[in-house]
């Protein structure tokens, strides 16, 4: 069977368009495929590293340097102060205000270590405790250990803000 020229364009036309709508070869779409597939996981790891970096972003500015009141220790004082700090290295207090407890209260000397690192002219919450004629100390809040020994609590004071003025009126208004 012989084959006329115009026959065999027509099958060479069809082979070339054959191989044009097949895929090149197996090596090169297997990358690209490869490539699509990574692009996508790197995109969906960015996306969630963005949304996590988010969520801890708002914990640190919504929950960092939480002033919380040990109502323990404000229910044992005697006093309870705000003044602020005049010498950090001494730890000479001026009263600005008496919350509950004795009004004369003009003046305090306390342990410079409780500020330690503290600015001058920062105001602080003080609950105190009368440790003779008109002398004051920290009140220190006693818990019970698991063996139900009582503990004494380190001395606290806590610096003055909104927050800590929020949870004294709650306490104040309940007493």
């Amino acid at each position: 069977m012989t084959t006329t020229p115009e026959r065999r364009s027509k099958r060479v036309t069809s082979v070339l368009r054959d191989r044009r709508d097949a895929p090149e070869n197996s090596t090169a779409s297997a990358t690209r495929a490869m490539a699509n597939t990574t692009s996508a996981a790197f995109r969906y790891a960015l996306v969630f590293a963005v949304i996590w970096w988010i969520v801890l972003l708002n914990l640190v500015l919504f929950t960092a340097n939480r002033v919380t009141l040990n109502v323990a220790q404000l229910e044992l004082a005697d006093a309870i102060v705000t003044a602020r700090l005049a010498e950090s290295k001494t730890g000479k207090l001026v009263i600005e205000k008496v919350w509950s407890g004795p009004a004369k209260i003009v003046e305090l000397q306390l342990d410079p270590q409780l500020f330690s690192g503290s600015a001058t002219d920062s105001t602080w919450l003080i609950p105190l405790t009368r440790t003779g004629n008109d002398r004051f100390d920290v009140t220190r809040a006693v818990s019970k250990n698991s063996h139900g020994d009582s503990v004494v609590q380190p001395a606290y004071v806590y610096p003055w803000n909104a927050e800590a003025q929020q949870q004294l009126d709650a306490f104040l208004a309940g007493r």
